[in-house]
Order: C-alpha cells, then structure tokens, then sequence
C-alpha cells in the first residue's frame, strides 16, 4: 500500500484559501467594532438631546412669556458634555402650540462634523 501525502502546491492553495477566511472574519471584526463604537456616540448625543430637550420643555411650562414669543439661541457649549453644543430653534404653530428644534453637534470618531437633529411640538394647556 503506498502512502499519498501532499504536494506542495496543495498546501500553498489550502494556506491561500485559509489566509483569506482569516482575513474576512478579521474585516467583519473591525467593521464591528466601529460599529459599536459609533452606536454608543450616538446613544451619547441622543441621551445628551433627550436632557437638554426636557430641560427646555421644563422652562417653557414655567414661563408664560417664553412660551407666548418664538425664540432662538445661537449655538452653545454643553455644560456637562464640552465636546458638544446645541442650537435651539423655537416657532409658534397655533396660539397654544409651539414647535421645537434642537440641533447637538459632535465629531464623530474619525473626527468628521456631525449633527443630530430633534423636536417637539408642545402645547400650552394654562389659560390666559
């Protein structure tokens, strides 16, 4: 009985085909990582948007006279996060009801300008 071992050229194919699985699987690695790393940025800024929003909210239902006249603050640091500002835009919509824009910009990780916008509509329940 002769014994078959293998050539050469089939242990270069078969390191070939294995270098190239080890390749993708670390591609899809990185690609997840990245991925991770920007769903928490963005968990960051909505969590960041979602307190400074309700904050604005807070001070609309506190004062009647910011509620009556359409306002905008330029943009702004954020006190708690300094690597993030917000830009706020308010309208009114009806004579109870007001609209707000918030807008957060943040560096994403490769350092690239980015925003995140968000708005309410609220309205005012007190009677005049």
């Amino acid at each position: 009985m002769k014994r078959r071992a293998f050539t050469l050229a089939e242990s270069l194919v078969g390191m070939f085909i294995l270098a190239v699985a080890v390749l993708g699987v670390l591609a899809c690695l990185i690609f997840a990582q990245r991925a991770e790393r920007q769903a928490a940025n963005d968990y960051q800024v909505a969590a960041v948007a979602r307190g400074v929003m309700a904050e604005i909210l807070a001070n609309l239902r506190l004062s009647q006279q910011s509620f009556q006249v359409s306002q905008s603050c330029p943009r702004s640091p954020i006190v708690s996060h300094p690597e993030l500002e917000y830009q706020i835009d308010d309208s009114l919509v009806g004579p109870r009801s007001k609209k707000v824009h918030l807008v957060i910009y943040y560096k994403n990780q490769q350092g690239t300008p980015c925003q995140s916008a968000y708005w309410t509509e609220v309205y005012n329940a007190i009677q005049d």
